[in-house]
């Protein structure tokens, strides 16, 4: 698993996301596991993708209440041979009130109880979101698509098809939705709209201040 730098644009840092993740360790990933120990102590789990191929090894130990998930893996450096790296992640239970039993990661970092666990490139341990400081894509988007993918989510809902824009034309009633649906969709989607609406003029009008005051 190659390295890489962080990516900059005007002085500013991009923040990693979820999406950009390959290596992801879920509760389904260890459903697998739980069901491969039944046949083997050890074994080797892979992420397959168009630019991702990483081999994990694991080992199991079963405990009163929980397991011990231990990891084996390579983490490549620039012009370095793969630095070998075992990392240990507590596996917990919690009761569930309907009855069974649920099965979280303990976060190897903050040890709070997880549902996924992540490693990042340039990265040498699983750990959750918060602490590898992984946002999602969508909070990178700006208020003003924000606004516009809402608005095209209410427009969708009510039958719209086809690509979105802001002069598209409201469709008419799906068979079978309720009048007071489509009108509560219909008043939400132009309350959005005029709300992106000033958003943008309230941007062009600052950035052309600017431009003004810097003339």
């Amino acid at each position: 698993m190659g390295g890489f730098g962080s990516t900059r644009w005007s002085g500013h840092v991009r923040r990693r996301t979820v999406e950009d993740v390959r290596v992801v360790l879920s509760l389904q990933e260890f459903s697998r596991i739980m069901v491969m120990s039944l046949s083997q102590p050890a074994g080797v789990i892979q992420w397959l993708g168009p630019d991702t191929h990483a081999e994990v090894a694991w080992s199991l130990q079963w405990r009163a209440r929980g397991a011990m998930l231990t990891l084996r893996y390579g983490v490549r450096s620039e012009g370095r041979p793969d630095e070998p790296v075992s990392s240990a992640i507590e596996v917990a239970t919690t009761h569930l009130p309907s009855g069974g039993w649920r099965w979280w990661f303990l976060c190897p970092r903050c040890e709070h109880r997880r549902a996924v666990l992540y490693l990042p490139r340039a990265e040498s341990g699983f750990g959750c979101r918060s602490c590898h400081g992984l946002a999602y894509r969508s909070q990178r988007r700006s208020p003003l698509d924000r606004l516009l993918s809402a608005a095209a989510e209410c427009w969708r809902r009510a039958g719209g098809v086809g690509r979105y824009h802001t002069a598209v034309i409201w469709p008419f009633k799906p068979k079978g939705m309720q009048w007071r649906t489509y009108e509560r969709l219909r008043e939400e989607h132009d309350r959005l709209k005029l709300e992106r609406d000033a958003l943008w003029v309230g941007m062009a009008s600052r950035r052309l201040r600017r431009m003004g005051c810097a003339g």
